[in-house]
């Protein structure tokens, strides 16, 4: 009886299995990182925090991969107040089609969590990339609940950067702190829905 009550409620976490939402995913497109990421890459309909010690340590270039199968496949991707100009030379050498990507510079807070929400919740967009860039007070855990819903409604990913280790909101599905290392970053996973597991892996950029 218990068990099909916890069964009716889709969205109710249980540590022994991974969420709906977490079921499936997007190849990362570095096999290592796979092999540790519940279900095998990134979450859809979801939010993944990154954290970062500083800005330009190679944070996009993690997600390449990620971005030039959502661009190939149809998707559109948007980014959010970027810290620095987009390089469009490196992007399409990475395979990642430019027509897909769109850039929104907007600096107000209610502005960048408005287009955040519409762009999730629009099935023609795989991704959007966001910068907290020390607005954290924008970022309130009520405020980042209602962009994991609006993952989970378009099946999209909120890829949500930010400075320093401390984490914005509890709802993030997958949270890990990126350092800069030899040749690459060294991921921690601070954080996954469906596992108590705490790896490690260093990704070659």
């Amino acid at each position: 009886m218990v068990d099909e009550l916890l069964h009716s409620i889709p969205r109710l976490w249980r540590g022994s299995r991974v969420p709906e939402s977490a079921r499936r995913t997007l190849p990362t497109g570095f096999a290592e990182l796979d092999r540790e990421l519940p279900g095998g890459g990134w979450p859809l309909g979801a939010v993944i925090e990154l954290l970062v010690s500083t800005i330009g340590i190679g944070e996009l270039q993690l997600l390449l991969p990620a971005l030039r199968e959502l661009s190939l496949a149809g998707n559109h991707v948007l980014f959010i107040h970027p810290p620095y100009e987009l390089n469009a030379p490196a992007l399409h050498a990475a395979g990642v089609d430019l027509d897909r990507l769109l850039v929104i510079g907007a600096e107000d807070g209610r502005d960048i969590l408005w287009a955040a929400e519409q762009a999730l919740r629009n099935p023609a967009c795989g991704a959007v990339i966001l910068w907290a860039r020390g607005a954290d007070r924008q970022f309130s855990d009520d405020k980042v609940r209602r962009l994991q819903v609006a993952a989970q409604d378009g099946q999209s990913i909120l890829f949500l950067y930010r400075l320093g280790r401390k984490p914005i909101s509890r709802w993030a599905a997958l949270r890990i702190e990126l350092l800069p290392a030899p040749e690459g970053l060294q991921l921690s996973v601070l954080k996954a829905a469906g596992t108590h597991r705490r790896p490690q892996v260093h990704v070659p950029l």
